[in-house]
This record gives structure tokens, sequence and C-alpha cells, in this order.
């Protein structure tokens, strides 16, 4: 930690050095409250002890001044007081002190009021940081809702997720019913060009399976995977899941420079990953509505034409009087017609949408729709 030892005796801040250093904590002094001030808007420390009678400012107001800095990392104000009586602990109390020392006080009674200062500080900053980034990923799922196109949502999803994180790589996993497993669609990169990520489809495979997050590392995983060219080990994944509907997987990796990811990168990670799920489910939906209307539109307007070319199609193959010739194109025009009216009526019986990207891929690269895996019945 950092702490400001504002004193005006010069061998009490001295000691007060001595202990806080001995501690393992830096310090900074002052031997006034006006220099305390300057340096406490300069530092923000994250403990001020600070005497209560000094020139300049005392410790009430400077303690009050650090009180008013709402936006400020949260500071634990320690005052130092030769009164001892209820009254002007009270007074402090009220100026916003979190504790007090009576002087003459021991080493290790600064010491304890040290550690319960270390602690609450760390308690206030990871607070702060969890509140930071919750408000970030509302900011990100409140741009992706609008997004009509799943390619693009992928992207960006992703490249949040990379970067929310700190991650150096990731890579977003469609799942297919019909052979039963993963494809990767989209890859993000810290680097210029994106990097093969093997950690991140196994971490992915064990996620789908449990239907819940997996967080992996090289060295327990070594041997089930090639060496990762990305120098990836720490990996975290955690299905695309929508009321129990499985998208995908989203995978995110480190290079393990860092501490690794904690239950609160899992959380940010899950929430990040039921939303797009969520939004991809819809725009599944709403594409899906569109096949369907657009189905019964043709069917509506093209079924009587049909009808009229497969009839006179079957007179005109009857017909004896018709050469060979004209009749087998005639036979060929009605089972042409035959099987427009069957597309139509598959069209029609359509539950999804299946193409070679699936739900999670680029429509735009994959126009196609297969009627076949589309119209199969959902068992």
């Amino acid at each position: 930690m950092r702490v400001l030892i504002a004193e005006d005796d010069a061998d009490v801040r001295l000691l007060l050095q001595r202990a806080v250093a001995s501690l393992g904590h830096q310090f900074l002094v002052a031997a006034s409250g006006d220099v305390a001030l300057e340096l406490f808007r300069t530092h923000q420390p994250d403990v001020v002890v600070s005497d209560w009678r000094m020139p300049g400012l005392d410790g009430i107001e400077l303690c009050r001044y650090v009180r008013e800095q709402a936006d400020a990392p949260y500071t634990y104000f320690i005052l130092l007081t030769a009164l001892s009586d209820k009254q002007h602990m009270l007074q402090g109390v009220r100026a916003g002190a979190d504790d007090y020392l009576v002087k003459p006080f021991s080493y290790d009674s600064l010491r304890a009021r040290l550690t319960t200062a270390e602690r609450i500080t760390s308690l206030h900053r990871q607070a702060c940081h969890a509140v930071a980034r919750r408000e970030e990923l509302l900011r990100v799922v409140s741009r992706v809702a609008t997004e009509i196109n799943p390619s693009r949502l992928v992207q960006d999803v992703l490249a949040e997720a990379v970067d929310l994180l700190g991650a150096s790589v990731g890579v977003v996993y469609r799942w297919s019913e019909s052979p039963g497993k993963l494809e990767p669609v989209w890859d993000a990169s810290r680097a210029e060009r994106s990097v093969p990520f093997h950690l991140g489809q196994a971490a992915s495979l064990r996620a789908v399976e449990r239907r819940a997050p997996v967080r992996l590392d090289a060295l327990h995983h070594a041997g089930e995977t090639p060496p990762d060219a990305s120098g990836v080990n720490l990996v975290l994944a955690v299905p695309l899941l929508h009321r129990g509907q499985l998208l995908g997987a989203l995978a995110v990796g480190s290079d393990g420079h860092t501490t690794g990811f904690d239950a609160g990168d899992v959380e940010l990670l899950e929430l990040l990953a039921s939303s797009a799920a969520a939004e991809l489910a819809g725009l599944e939906r709403a594409r899906l509505s569109g096949a369907l209307i657009a189905a019964s539109t043709m069917a509506h307007h093209l079924n009587n034409q049909l009808a009229l070319t497969v009839g006179y199609g079957e007179l005109l193959a009857n017909d004896p009087r018709l050469p060979a010739e004209l009749r087998r194109h005639a036979i060929e025009a009605m089972n042409g017609a035959q099987a427009a009216s069957e597309t139509l009526a598959k069209l029609q019986r359509i539950t999804r949408l299946e193409h070679a990207p699936g739900p999670l891929g680029d429509a735009e690269a994959h126009p196609l729709l297969d009627l076949e895996r589309s119209s199969r019945p959902v068992l």
C-alpha cells in the first residue's frame, strides 16, 4: 500500500516512517496539513495516517477533504491524537475517519490498523472494479442488441470478450447438430493476424459437454492437444446457451503472464455469452419467421400456376397424337413443376434455418438453405 504520513513532530514522523516501511508499505511524508493535501491530490494514497493538530489544515479538515472525493478510490483514514476522550473520538468519526491511534501508540497497534486498512481498501477496489466491468458489460450488451447481422454480432461479442478479460486471443464455435461437433466460425487476436488456438477447442468441447464454464491450462492439458502456436496456456470457455438450446461456445485465452482467469472473469464471460446467445436465438427466430412468410407467399402465388403446368403436362403426355419428342418434353415440364411444388411444400415445413455456417455463421457467404435438414421435424 501507499501510506501518506501527515505529522508535524519530526520524531513521531520518523517513527511512523520506519514502522510503515518495516511492514512492506510505501510511504509519503508531510509536516503540515497543506503539504499533506497536495500529496494526497497528486498520489492518491491508499491510507492516510494524520495527526489531529498540525500547521495549516488540521487532521479533521484533511479527513473531510478526503471524504469529499467521491470519484476517487477509497482511502482509509487513521487519526493520531493525544486526546483520548470520547467527544474527540466522535468528532473524528463524524469527519469520516475510519480509525484512530492515541499517542503514545505501540508498533502492534499501528500494524493492526494498517492490516485492517489493507483489507478494506482492497475490498473497495475489487468492488469498484466489478462495478466498472458490469457497466462495461451493459454497454456491450446494449450495443450488440441492435445488431441484425449474426456474423457481425459474433465478431463484436468476441472482440469485447477478449478486451474485457484482458485476453490475448479468442474464438467462437458453432454447434452443428447433424455431425454433432463444434466448428470455428470466428476468431480474434491482439496480434496483427489470427493464430491457431488449440486449447480453445478442447476447453469449448468440455464446456459444451458439461453445459458449464471450463478453465484449462496447458500444463494439465499437455498431451491432449498439439502445441499452441499462439503461446496461449490459460483458457476460459463457456457454452452459448439460450433456454436449453445449445448454439456453440465462446473461448478466450491468455499467455499466462497474468494470474489467470478468476471467478469474476467467469461470471463476466457467462453473462456476455448468455446475452449473445439470446440475441442470436432472437435473430434466428426472426429470420425463420421471415422465411416462413416468404414460403407461404410463394406457395399462395405459385401453386395454382404449378397446378396448371402439371395438369396440362399430363394431358399432353397422354395425348396419343403428340409426337414422341414433344411427349418427352411435356413429361419433363410436368416433373419440373411437380418438383417445384414439393420444394414449396418443404419451405413451408421448415422448423429451423440450416445452412453451411449454421446459426452463428456468415449468411452473406453461405446464402443457400439446406431444405432437407431445415424441414426435418424437431424431435
